[in-house]
């Protein structure tokens, strides 16, 4: 059955602070999992979670709701050097985060305080795409013809090299910002053109021409791919879940993913 989703009815009275509890550190900003969410699992297993708001307006926002489930480190207006030493007190005994822009920074803070998470010789690779295509083709994983376009000059370039449809996306992004699939060659050099300059959305300094990937017919509502959720630590990897992904709505903008399974 699809759709709107109903929140159960929850009854909170604060935020758990158990001191044999080991704690959990959640870099918090835009695109993260819902904070009631992520405290109900960290309470089911046995943790708690120290949230570390990001200085952007809606993690501040935030901060009187996080305060309720958990404890709160809040980074705006300090040093990292300072953020660190508040969160080594907290002895956290691991990290995570859900938002794609506080990648670099979680990778810098388990750095710091020694916490298992993205090697920093790895950021770059997890955050730009080009560099996570290369690094996909350099152990056979991927051949996705892609190519980085930083000037409208070089888009015919790109284009010979990738070829038509494609898509157009910023090299360093989230959230389908700027992402948008182009068939001709003047359409790509307007959404380039588009894309570089800050017309209807923020400037990138990069983006990337990728092939489009064609899946096959499905029907309504459904989009003609899936996502596979996986835990990952070193070599380990453990796929969770599949989830059905509904069709994408213009230009190339995600809707959201349904149920624990593939329709497909």
């Amino acid at each position: 059955r699809c759709g709107p989703a109903r929140e159960p009815s929850i009854t909170w009275e604060g935020p758990p602070h158990l001191s044999d509890s080991p704690v959990l550190l959640a870099v918090y900003d835009v695109g993260s999992l819902a904070p009631l969410r992520l405290s109900q699992v960290a309470r089911g297993n046995g943790c708690e979670v120290a949230f570390v708001a990001a200085d952007s307006a809606h993690a501040q926002q935030m901060i009187p709701v996080l305060g309720r489930l958990g404890r709160v480190v809040n980074t705006a207006g300090r040093t990292e050097a300072s953020v660190v030493d508040e969160v080594r007190g907290l002895n956290p005994a691991g990290i995570i985060t859900f938002s794609e822009f506080r990648i670099a920074d979680t990778v810098r803070l388990a750095a710091a305080l020694g916490l298992p998470y993205h090697a920093p010789a790895l950021r770059e690779a997890v955050t730009n795409k080009d560099r996570q295509r290369e690094r996909f083709a350099e152990v056979g994983l991927d051949t996705v013809r892609f190519c980085t376009v930083t000037a409208t000059d070089q888009v015919d370039a790109a284009i010979a090299r990738v070829g038509l449809p494609a898509i157009v996306k910023p090299v360093v992004g989230a959230s389908s910002r700027n992402t948008t699939a182009v068939a001709t060659a003047d359409e790509c050099r307007a959404v380039v053109a588009a894309a570089l300059g800050g017309i209807g959305g923020p400037a990138e300094t990069a983006v990337v021409l990728e092939e489009l990937l064609v899946g096959m017919p499905v029907e309504a509502p459904w989009g003609d791919y899936m996502a596979v959720d996986c835990v990952a630590r070193g070599d380990d990897v453990r796929p969770v879940f599949v989830s059905s992904k509904f069709a994408l709505a213009e230009p190339f903008r995600e809707r959201g993913a349904y149920g624990g399974q593939s329709v497909v």
